[in-house]
């Protein structure tokens, strides 16, 4: 079941699939001329290496590992991004207000990237209190088409007790019951409950790609 964006905040039926399946997928929700300033930030993020200096500085900081002269949010069109009206009426309506921001990953994900095996982003409240929802958006700027890999979901799975790593040891195998988030125009979101098991399947390698198998 596929539910599409309407309107600036989520509907009662939006409301009750995301509840029970732990995802919605809303298609085409950034404006083009949002994307417009948010593609070459992401380019420059990746291509400048500031990425990796971020995660280095977080991961095992030491002498030569300084975080970057600037973070995604200080980036103004990833500044405009987290404070999108459209999104955020979406996520109080979804998960309720008041809420706060957590983080923002930003990534480029190139033709023949490897894919990323089941798990779940869910951290625990200080109050241990499984009440307080936790949401990801995942923004795929340009669409997907399956030639980035594909984005697979379990419904339901959210409301199960996994480890952080769940089924991982299966890698991007297919699962009983997963949805596979294929086909999305340029600037669509999918916003996923924390604890919904996810991952995503690589696509395939083109023919004639060194150590691909033939038949």
């Amino acid at each position: 079941m596929r539910l599409s964006f309407e309107g600036v905040g989520a509907g009662s039926a939006q409301r009750v699939f995301f509840a029970e399946s732990g995802y919605l997928v809303l298609p085409g929700l950034l404006p083009g001329s949002l994307l417009d300033r948010l593609v070459p930030e992401v380019d420059r993020w990746v291509n400048d290496g500031l990425r990796s200096r971020s995660i280095a500085a977080c991961l095992g900081p030491g002498p030569d590992d300084e975080p970057p002269p600037v973070m995604e949010l200080e980036l103004p069109g990833h500044g405009e991004l987290l404070a999108h009206e459209p999104l955020l009426r979406i996520i109080e309506d979804l998960m309720g207000a008041p809420f706060v921001f957590h983080h923002l990953h930003s990534d480029r994900h190139d033709p023949g990237a490897p894919g990323k095996p089941w798990h779940h982003d869910h951290e625990p409240n200080d109050r241990c209190d499984p009440g307080l929802t936790m949401v990801h958006a995942l923004h795929y700027l340009g669409g997907l088409d399956g030639a980035i890999g594909s984005l697979t979901v379990v419904p339901g799975s959210h409301r199960r007790p996994w480890s952080r790593s769940g089924p991982a040891h299966l890698g991007t195998a297919a699962l009983p019951g997963e949805v596979v988030v294929d086909a999305l125009p340029p600037g669509s979101t999918v916003i996923i409950n924390s604890a919904l098991l996810h991952g995503r399947r690589p696509a395939p390698s083109p023919p004639g790609t060194p150590g691909t198998p033939s038949r």
